[in-house]
């Protein structure tokens, strides 16, 4: 196949636009946490020192910070703050998101999304044609769709979606990211 011959083609119809995703491929929590606060725009840190005070003096202890640049910077701890620290900390007015071994890639992704403040919708339904609802289909995509003023909205679904349905919302303005399963 001659590669300049698919690029007329794929100039000429927009059917062959190639849909802005990104796909995160997560080994573990961290690593998810990690790529999900990338993709979101924020800025991920990972062992960051922390000092607050505690029975009346300054203590230290390790966690990860998401830095958000509006002031709603938050630590992330994986159960490695121990005692009344996590308490102690927040006490402080940082803000934490708690992770447990047990806790899904959709739990995770909700609370980090909650904890961020930013607006979103739990299974977003589209329209598919240009109709009256009454007269349309209804496209119902699992996931979470955050909208972000001034930027494409942000799909995260754990599902894989077919092509056709990546065009569609690449049409709409919608960047996905397929957050994918923990192997």
């Amino acid at each position: 196949e001659n590669p300049a011959s698919m690029k007329d083609t794929a100039a000429a119809n927009p059917a062959f636009v190639r849909p802005d995703v990104a796909a995160l491929a997560p080994a573990d929590q961290k690593t998810y946490v990690q790529g999900l606060i990338e993709a979101l725009g924020y800025a991920y840190s990972e062992n960051i020192s922390v000092t607050f005070p505690y029975a009346g003096i300054q203590v230290e202890a390790v966690s990860n910070l998401v830095t958000t640049g509006n002031g709603n910077d938050f630590l992330i701890d994986f159960g490695e703050l121990y005692g009344d620290a996590a308490q102690e900390i927040q006490k402080t007015g940082l803000g934490m998101v708690h992770i447990t071994r047990q806790d899904t890639l959709d739990s995770i992704t909700a609370n980090i999304l909650s904890a961020l403040d930013v607006t979103y919708a739990v299974d977003p339904l589209y329209t598919v044609a240009a109709r009256p609802a009454e007269f349309n289909t209804i496209l119902k995509i699992p996931g979470y769709l955050v909208v972000r003023t001034g930027e494409k909205d942000l799909l995260l679904s754990a599902v894989p979606l077919h092509n056709r349905i990546l065009q569609f919302l690449n049409e709409r303005d919608v960047r996905v990211v397929l957050t994918g399963i923990m192997q």
